[in-house]
């Protein structure tokens, strides 16, 4: 797969840790964007940092933000196109890293696209989100609808991913001290 080797040819701790920069700036910033949101209507989950959603509850989240909680929100889902970029990349480049120093092959170099997939879900969910907050009071069933299950899907890949991430660590890990070992030995 070309994306799959693309990924690993540039995958380095450099590069990893610059997307993983991104991803910790732009959570940092939405942080501040949350903190003004919970000061001006008390509330704190976005609809994006839970598992699921239905359209009253959009309804209902929405209009407890009010006008300026609203504006908020879409500042929010600005900086938020950040965050998938970070950890969807970060990511895919540590596993691909992961994957070249722990001589992983196929299929399981599959597994670099695992983060990518949340991201792209995630790109998506703020899309859709976006299109409700600007036309709100007048949602669209159909668009939450669709915007709950890429929330959904979101958290399913980005946990998978993350649950990867730690065993191929680990898996790293256990080779590198079985190979030091051996060196040694020898």
């Amino acid at each position: 797969m070309l994306i799959i080797d693309k990924i690993k040819e540039r995958a380095s701790r450099r590069n990893t840790l610059i997307f993983l920069i991104i991803a910790v700036v732009s959570f940092v910033l939405m942080g501040a964007v949350i903190m003004a949101m919970m000061d001006q209507s008390g509330i704190l989950a976005f609809l994006d940092m839970r598992f699921f959603y239905t359209f009253d509850d959009v309804t209902e989240y929405l209009t407890a933000l009010g006008e300026t909680g609203r504006t908020y929100y879409l500042y929010q889902k600005i900086v938020d196109s950040f965050f998938p970029i970070g950890y969807g990349l970060g990511i895919a480049l540590a596993l691909g890293y992961l994957c070249k120093k722990s001589d992983i092959k196929n299929p399981w170099h599959s597994i670099i696209l695992i983060p990518i997939i949340a991201a792209i879900f995630d790109f998506m969910e703020n899309l859709l989100l976006t299109t409700q907050i600007v036309s709100f009071p007048s949602l669209s069933e159909l668009i939450v609808s669709i915007a709950a299950i890429t929330t959904l899907l979101k958290w399913i890949f980005l946990s998978s991913a993350i649950g990867i991430l730690f065993v191929c660590i680990l898996v790293f890990t256990v080779k590198k001290k079985k190979t030091d070992s051996q060196n040694i030995e020898t």
